[in-house]
């Protein structure tokens, strides 16, 4: 009783904070708008701003020596360099913000706003290209006038649009990728990265700059010291101390399809025994398939996350009345299949059974570790 409340509390905490980030995020976005009409130029947009967002656009342009400027001239500084940087800009963005900016100049340099494109238009707020205004109570998303002509070119750019797919291939790459490993330094995911890719001329500095370009966008990845993590991480420390021991094992080769699919919906990547235990659930207890599979996916990422396989058993079957003791073996089978066949970041994207047929020294051996932890959990339990 006292787990169950305590993951209701839980969950009551974190959707709490949910609601405030999204509170504060409307707040962020509300000061984001301007008074302008549909003729406004670059420089009368940045006027308009504050100089903290001089500041962040600045930073953002990566344009030094002119943070002490006042506000006129800081803006006029930003205008120039957005006017004679618009191709290098628009090949950092990512495939749906190239969508987002070539649907605005198809409408003329304004279009109306929608909450669907907050995040997209606060980023591309920030490298000058677009503002945020009202005209006549109404809210627009607009492309100012003087650089609304050069992108109508670049936009319909085959070399613009070719590098931006690159950039979305080397992110997705990196996800799919984190999502078996956990944790990467910059130079072995460098190495991994280029393994896929046909005809790449580049260095590690090209790879690594796409990277941090979309770091700070929130693409669902974080950085500590010089690790690449998952954004479901929880000891990153550990891992890589893990890793680091495990010399011996190369990490897992995956293909680039399996890659591409970890980054787009991690569901795709449940495997035999991740679906057997979701059927087992949705066919035994008052569940649905979306739900059983967020259980499965929580489960999975406590075995990545290397939690205590005897916490993951009572946490999960708290969850779940269980009627007699066969039920409950049954359950704890499939709990311990979906363990011993999860790809475990701490071994380099092998699943322990996958080490332990490749004859590989697995410190997790599956015979011993199910003997010891299912059979005392069983009894704890009985008892």
């Amino acid at each position: 009783m006292n787990d169950r409340k305590y993951l209701l509390d839980t969950i009551k905490a974190l959707n709490n904070l949910k609601q405030q980030l999204k509170s504060t995020h409307e707040k962020i976005l509300e000061k984001a708008f301007i008074t302008a009409d549909s003729d406004a130029d670059v420089y009368y947009v940045l006027q308009n701003y504050t100089k903290s967002d001089l500041n962040i656009i600045r930073k953002c342009l990566g344009v030094s020596c002119v943070s002490t400027l006042r506000k006129p001239e800081l803006a006029s500084a930003l205008r120039t360099h957005i006017i004679n940087s618009l191709n290098s800009l628009l090949c950092r963005l990512t495939e749906n913000e190239y969508k987002l900016i070539k649907c605005i100049v198809n409408s003329d340099g304004i279009m109306p706003f929608r909450d669907k494109y907050s995040d997209l238009t606060l980023y591309l707020r920030k490298l000058g290209i677009v503002s945020l205004v009202i005209m006549d109570e109404n809210k627009f998303i607009m492309i100012p006038k003087d650089i609304l002509q050069r992108l109508k070119y670049l936009v319909n750019s085959i070399e613009v649009y070719k590098q931006i797919k690159f950039n979305e291939n080397i992110n997705q790459l990196l996800r799919g990728m984190l999502y078996y490993y956990g944790v990467l330094d910059f130079t072995t995911a460098y190495k991994l990265i280029s393994t896929y890719l046909d005809e790449f001329t580049g260095d590690m500095f090209d790879i690594i700059s796409i990277i941090y370009e979309n770091y700070w966008k929130d693409y669902g990845i974080f950085i500590c010291n010089d690790h690449l993590c998952y954004d479901y991480v929880d000891n990153y420390h550990y891992i890589v101390e893990q890793q680091s021991l495990r010399k011996n094992i190369e990490y897992k080769f995956f293909t680039k399809d399996e890659l591409i699919r970890a980054a787009k919906d991690n569901s795709l990547c449940f495997n035999e025994y991740d679906n057997n235990f979701i059927s087992y659930l949705i066919s035994n207890y008052v569940i649905n398939k979306k739900e059983a599979e967020q259980i499965t996916w929580e489960i999975k990422l406590d075995i990545k996350n290397c939690y205590d396989f005897n916490e993951i058993l009572h946490e999960t079957t708290d969850c779940f009345t269980i009627s007699d003791y066969e039920q409950l073996k049954e359950l704890v089978a499939l709990i311990n299949d979906v363990y011993y066949n999860c790809n475990q970041w701490i071994l380099k994207g092998f699943s322990s059974n996958e080490l332990n047929k490749i004859d590989i020294n697995n410190p997790i051996s599956q015979k011993n570790k199910y003997k010891k932890y299912n059979s005392s959990f069983l009894k704890n339990y009985l008892d």
